[in-house]
């Protein structure tokens, strides 16, 4: 678990640590990721798959949208990537 490493220690306790897990995980709920192949959204094709379980789920992303911004935009072609000097 990341939050254990001992570097993390000047950051938070493990007591603080362990009760952000168990809050966390008192507010989450597991699913398996949808079947693909998913729909092409992202810069990042392997992110995909993360939209496509968000949308299955019915997640709110008005609600969540520090979580995930800035919210995946269409591929960039290898024109726009010559661009980005």
């Amino acid at each position: 678990m990341v939050l254990a490493r001992p570097r993390l220690r000047r950051y938070l306790s493990s007591e603080e640590a362990l009760r952000f897990i168990t809050d966390l995980a008192a507010e989450t709920s597991l699913m398996a990721d949808p079947p693909g192949p998913h729909s092409a959204v992202c810069r990042d094709p392997d992110d995909d798959y993360l939209v496509a379980l968000a949308t299955a789920s019915g997640a709110d992303a008005n609600r969540h949208r520090r979580a995930i911004s800035p919210p995946c935009r269409t591929r960039s072609t290898a024109r726009d990537r010559s661009l980005d000097v």
